[in-house]
């Protein structure tokens, strides 16, 4: 393993979020981090950002990961994920699993969040991601539009899909509180009206199918080239049934002339 990251999200009700993250660091000049995908590579970063309506923010002076536990500069969470512990929870969701190339994991839950003394309780998302170098400018490879949307449902339930424009979708989701395992997204389409601004999206379980309309409440924090992280609140139909709620979305939208 070339390099590690833990990241931790927390998507408050209103649309807000907090994102953390620990990122070792490549360890050989002359090649690229396959972190570089999602703009991580090069020197160790611990940075803790906040998306707050009307301004977000960037804080580059430390962060730490303690089991379920995060601590940043005027940060602190603790979230509660299926299975105790995310290192062995039963719900972890692998996006990809490639050894020696690039791992990532998601686990998800409750979670309490204590940002500069005032305390909320949030839906979490804690991760865990590693992998390999190369000499390949791994960011050039990227592709030039993706989006990955968490839709908190209420309580432990979500959605999350990554849509990668021309190259299929990923998704997974859970659709009843205090629920074991996770159901897998079979079909996932995002159309992104105004990217970061507004979009909607269907995704598709075997459970159920999610169709959904978003419109961004925070400013978007433009840690991705071509894009950035925003939070949002949504509305749409689960099961015949009017749903709605806040999320948090990453993407890139990079228009080629």
């Amino acid at each position: 393993m070339s390099w590690d990251a833990r990241f931790f999200i927390a998507i408050f009700p209103d649309g807000e979020w907090c994102k953390v993250h620990a990122f070792s660091g490549g360890k050989r000049p002359g090649f690229h981090c396959t972190s570089a995908l999602e703009a991580l590579d090069g020197e160790p970063q611990h940075v803790a950002m906040i998306g707050r309506r009307g301004r977000v923010e960037r804080r580059d002076d430390g962060a730490s990961f303690d089991g379920n536990v995060v601590r940043a500069t005027g940060v602190e969470a603790s979230i509660s994920v299926s299975g105790g512990d995310a290192a062995d929870a039963r719900d972890r969701f692998f996006w990809c699993r490639v050894p020696r190339v690039l791992s990532y994991w998601s686990a998800t839950g409750r979670a309490r969040v204590t940002i500069d003394g005032v305390t909320r309780d949030a839906f979490g998302v804690l991760e865990h991601a590693w992998g390999g170098e190369t000499r390949l400018d791994v960011a050039a490879l990227a592709p030039s539009r993706w989006q990955w949307d968490v839709l908190h449902l209420g309580e432990d339930r979500f959605f999350a899909g990554l849509a990668l424009h021309g190259l299929g979708a990923h998704g997974a989701a859970r659709l009843e509180d205090g629920g074991r395992g996770i159901a897998r997204v079979n079909r996932l389409r995002i159309d992104m009206k105004e990217p970061g601004k507004t979009w909607s999206g269907v995704l598709v379980t075997r459970a159920g199918t999610l169709r959904y309309d978003a419109h961004a409440v925070t400013p978007v924090l433009p840690e991705v080239p071509d894009g950035g992280f925003v939070g949002f609140e949504w509305d749409g139909t689960l099961r015949g049934k009017r749903v709605s709620g806040s999320g948090f979305s990453e993407f890139r939208a990079r228009i080629k002339a």
